[in-house]
C-alpha cells in the first residue's frame, strides 16, 4: 500500500453511499405501500453492507499504520503491511485456530477481530462499544430483512417491543416498521443511516 493509508478516504466513500441512500429515502412516499416497504428494506440492507465494508476498512488501515482523522496514532500491537495482510492476521494471530469469515456487524465481533492487533482501550474499539446497543438494534432489523426466519423474527419482535412499548397483535413487516417515525419528521430508516454514519465517524475520529 503506497504511502500512509487514509481513514478520511474510507469515510468519504462511505458518506457518498449513505448520501445516495438518504436521497432515495426522500422518494419513498411516491411509491405505493408495497413498493415503499420493499425500497425501505433494500435501503436498510445496503446501508448496513456499506457500514460493514467501511468499519472493516478502518480497522485494517489502522493496523497498517493509518492515523486517526484527528492526527493521533493508534496503539498497534501487531502491525501489517497491507489490507490483505491485516485481515489475514486478524484471523490468525494469537488464535489457537484461524477464525473463519470476519464479521463486522456487532460490537463483540468487531472488537474480537482486532483484539490481537490493537490495544483493547483503542479509540476504534471504544467508539464501537459506545454505539453497541444501537448497532445491535440495526443489525437485528437487517437480519430479519435478510433471513426472515424464526430466530430473526424473535429478535426483531424484541426491537418492536422496545420501540413501541409493547407488541402489536400482528408483528409488522420490517420494511413497514422502519418507515415509522419515532422522532417527529424523521423515518426510523433515516435514523438508522445516521447512526451508522456516527459510528464510522467516531471510529475514525473524524
Amino acid at each position: 500500500m503506497p504511502g500512509r493509508p487514509s481513514l478520511a478516504i474510507t469515510h468519504r466513500e462511505f458518506r457518498v453511499q449513505t448520501d445516495r441512500l438518504r436521497a432515495l429515502c426522500q422518494h419513498i412516499p411516491a411509491f405505493n405501500p408495497d413498493y415503499r416497504m420493499l425500497l425501505a428494506e433494500m435501503i436498510a440492507l445496503q446501508a448496513f453492507y456499506s457500514f460493514e465494508t467501511a468499519i472493516e476498512d478502518i480497522a485494517a488501515k489502522l493496523v497498517c499504520g493509518a492515523n486517526y482523522g484527528d492526527g493521533t496514532a493508534p496503539t498497534v500491537t501487531c502491525a501489517a503491511r497491507s489490507i490483505a495482510d491485516a485481515l489475514h492476521s486478524m484471523r490468525t494471530v494469537g488464535r489457537p485456530r484461524p477464525k473463519g469469515i470476519l464479521k463486522w456487524n456487532k460490537t463483540r465481533d468487531i472488537t474480537d477481530n482486532v483484539r490481537h492487533m490493537l490495544a483493547t482501550t483503542e479509540a476504534f474499539c471504544t467508539a464501537c462499544r459506545n454505539h453497541g446497543s444501537r448497532l445491535n438494534e440495526i443489525r437485528t432489523v437487517r437480519n430479519h430483512i435478510a433471513h426472515n426466519n424464526r430466530d430473526t423474527k424473535r429478535e426483531f419482535a424484541g426491537v418492536v417491543r422496545r420501540r413501541l412499548g409493547g407488541l402489536p397483535q400482528r408483528l409488522p413487516r420490517a420494511g413497514a416498521f422502519v418507515l415509522r417515525e419515532f422522532t417527529p419528521g424523521v423515518l426510523l430508516l433515516v435514523e438508522f443511516v445516521a447512526t451508522l454514519e456516527a459510528i464510522v465517524k467516531d471510529a475514525a475520529k473524524l
